[in-house]
């Protein structure tokens, strides 16, 4: 089975102010007025809320580095896997399916420019994964009302236009005197998982996370992600629970005596199985 982009998903908080966060430039806050909450946002516009994820995908650093590297990932290998993740971005709570909209941007910013790299036409590359994005988008409509099935029917619309690319880059490839690296839709993507349990030094603490994504996703609509009543993106973890994403992240704590703490965290890739916060 492959597996999908790695998100963290919670509950969304309530009530509860933060201190304040340092402010992103990389949007400036939208135009019109700001959305009662972040979910209700996309829901309320599915294709404006895929463009700003889009814009903000395109600034992540991470995003930024792949783009600059002068070759794509897995140049060398005997074939390129399409559809399976690149970069990946935690967005936290999404009962408006806005990790769908993620891994769709993600796909399309990211893999459209490593596809170039292996040698094929820009102007061809974009024809292909714009009608990939027309079509996922579409079905995306009937997943974002919540209709019956409609998850299955986005699961097929996923596979039917991956093995529809593949096969415009295998005619595109056919006419091409220098032959790129041959570009298929593996049975699975390699992917070995990331969990981290989430601890409190003194133990026992509630903790409260906000992805950077997350954060930088509520700013550009023009939420305050001190409010979790409005940037519903807050994610709640105990001793118990796990972090399924690596990246910073923002947290508060608060302790049954009333102690509270708050700040910033970056759960790394490495060889530890927990995370403790606040980091000593």
């Amino acid at each position: 089975m492959r597996r999908p982009i790695s998100r963290v998903v919670g509950l969304a908080l309530g009530g509860l102010m933060l201190p304040a966060l340092p402010a992103l430039t990389a949007l400036a806050a939208p135009a019109g007025p700001a959305p009662t909450t972040s979910t209700a946002g996309i829901l309320a516009d599915p294709a404006a809320g895929y463009g700003l994820i889009k814009r903000l995908v395109a600034g992540m650093p991470e995003v930024a580095e792949r783009l600059a590297a002068p070759e794509a990932v897995g140049t060398g290998s005997a074939e390129w896997n399409f559809g399976c993740p690149i970069v990946t971005a935690a967005v936290g709570p999404d009962a408006d399916h806005a990790g769908l909209l993620t891994d769709l941007a993600l796909m399309s910013v990211v893999e459209r420019a490593e596809i170039v790299k292996l040698g094929y036409a820009k102007a061809e590359v974009d024809r292909i994964f714009d009608g990939l994005e027309a079509k996922r988008l579409a079905a995306l409509k009937a997943v974002l009302r919540n209709a019956a099935d409609a998850d299955i029917a986005y699961g097929k619309v996923q596979r039917d236009t991956e093995k529809a690319a593949v096969a415009a880059f295998a005619r595109l490839r056919a006419g091409m005197k220098r032959k790129p690296m041959r570009i298929v839709v593996p049975e699975e993507c390699f992917d070995e998982g990331f969990s981290k349990s989430v601890v409190t030094e003194p133990p026992g603490g509630k903790v409260r996370l906000l992805a950077d994504f997350a954060e930088r996703l509520c700013r550009a609509q023009g939420l305050d992600p001190t409010d979790p009543a409005r940037c519903d993106r807050w994610t709640e973890a105990d001793a118990e629970a796990s972090a399924a994403h690596w990246g910073r992240y923002r947290f508060t704590i608060v302790w049954t005596d009333g102690r509270s703490a708050s700040g910033t965290v970056d759960i790394a890739v490495d060889g530890s199985e927990t995370v403790t916060i606040p980091p000593r």
